[in-house]
């Protein structure tokens, strides 16, 4: 059954990632029980999450997958505990970045947020010249979308990785990103192009 429903999981799962709200998707299997399939989704908000499986229902997807499945489908809605913690802030960054709410941006940088290179060079300084470069950034790339986005935090430091999508030359760009805060708001950005 397991390996049945994760053929099906590559094909539907795509449809899941694209779908409005979709931040992330992943499907873990049991050790023990190779039939034991979980898919682990985040969504921007729990009304996307609603809207995604009303649809699912109206696709017929629910239907497809009763014959592979040994019981029915169940949903678990969880909360982060750590939402208070720097790694939500650059969670919720990278919410708005996918969103493309510039104002969601701001409000989660310091006026006096500066940016720089792994050598220690400045790339640039000033929250206001921050959110122009990503103003530009998305007028160059309308199609690029932050496809991963994953956090370790060690003290008053997140470290950040993304991989970007859907530049017109066909290229993926994963991107290592660590933070300082000034309180919960971003103060230092030090990035890392791992794969241009």
């Amino acid at each position: 059954m397991g390996k049945d429903l994760l053929k099906t999981f590559e094909v539907a799962l795509k449809d899941t990632r694209a779908f409005k709200g979709c931040l992330t998707v992943e499907t873990y299997i049991s050790e023990d029980n190779p039939d034991d399939v979980v898919l682990f989704e985040e969504w921007d908000h729990k009304s996307s999450q609603e809207s995604y499986m009303k649809w699912r229902v109206e696709t017929g997807m629910q239907e497809a997958l009763a014959p592979i499945l040994a019981g029915p489908l169940r949903e678990k809605w969880l909360i982060s505990k750590a939402e208070e913690s720097l790694g939500s802030v650059i969670h919720e960054f990278a919410q708005h970045f996918r969103k493309r709410d510039i104002e969601g941006c701001r409000s989660l940088l310091t006026e006096n947020f500066a940016w720089f290179n792994p050598d220690g060079s400045k790339v640039l300084e000033g929250r206001d010249a921050f959110l122009e470069g990503i103003l530009d950034f998305w007028r160059n790339n309308p199609n690029v979308k932050n496809v991963t986005s994953r956090c370790i935090e060690v003290g008053n430091l997140v470290t950040h990785s993304e991989t970007f999508t859907g530049f017109d030359d066909g290229r993926t760009e994963e991107n290592i990103w660590v933070y300082e805060f000034e309180g919960q708001k971003l103060k230092t950005m030090y990035g890392y192009l791992v794969k241009p």
